[in-house]
């Protein structure tokens, strides 16, 4: 999936409001559009709260590797969210997370979505180590995150509790995982559980794992989060 596309134009909203007489001119309502016209790729976030967090997420170095290898815009912009959202998520501001992620996946859907947990999870960093490991150039490393933001499902697998909640359900999607690895045969392949869905992300890699054998596998394990690391070996 492509994330480029013509972002919402704010001053059209303005003056719809302006001409409707429904735009109050509060000095909160001012910040908010001045906000939107600083970056118009970030007008879709309609928060001048977040939008300074997501702009502040610039001046982190694993922004800074990100936008070395990744020159979409819109993928910048979703890698920015995705470490915004680790704040939120750290200062435990559930409405905040929560209304972040209803925005990108109204405006950049599942893949968005995911695009931005790949980022909140750190999983840029171990992804960006293993190519390193693999002796890759600097424009190979460019064509597989190219690859990566443009085809998330193919490469990233994040289990949800909601989702995943029987045994019939781990089933289905270790089955599908599987698929997913013997068709395209991705160079790495991460599988990911957080919170209640541990467990559950565990047990699916156990499942995975049985069924490939050319795959090493790193496993990063923490209080909150599971995460499967499977990178493709030749020598198997």
């Amino acid at each position: 999936m492509s994330f480029e596309g013509e972002p919402p134009d704010p001053l059209k909203s303005v003056a719809e409001g302006v001409a409707q007489g429904t735009l109050e001119w509060t000095a909160e309502k001012i910040e908010d559009i001045v906000c939107k016209f600083i970056d118009k790729k970030l007008a879709f976030i309609e928060d001048a709260e977040t939008i300074k967090i997501i702009k502040r997420q610039k001046q982190k170095a694993e922004f800074g590797q990100f936008k070395y290898y990744c020159h979409d815009k819109y993928a910048q912009i979703i890698f920015q969210a995705g470490l915004a959202l680790r704040e939120y998520e750290e200062n435990a501001s559930n409405t905040k997370y929560d209304e972040l992620i209803r925005k990108l996946g109204h405006k950049f859907k599942t893949e968005g979505i995911h695009l931005s947990w790949f980022a909140k999870d750190g999983l840029f960093g171990e992804y960006l180590t293993i190519l390193l490991n693999q002796g890759l150039g600097e424009e190979e490393i460019r064509k597989e995150f190219n690859i990566l933001i443009n085809n998330i499902e193919l490469h990233v697998a994040f289990i949800s509790n909601e989702k995943v909640n029987s045994k019939k359900t781990i089933k289905q999607k270790a089955e599908e995982i599987t698929s997913k690895i013997t068709s395209h045969s991705p160079n790495i392949f991460i599988i990911t559980g957080m919170g209640l869905a541990k467990q559950k992300a565990e047990e699916i890699h156990r499942i995975v794992t049985k069924k490939i054998c050319d795959y090493d596998c790193k496993i990063i394990s923490t209080k909150n989060k599971e995460i499967f690391i499977l990178t493709y070996n030749e020598m198997c």
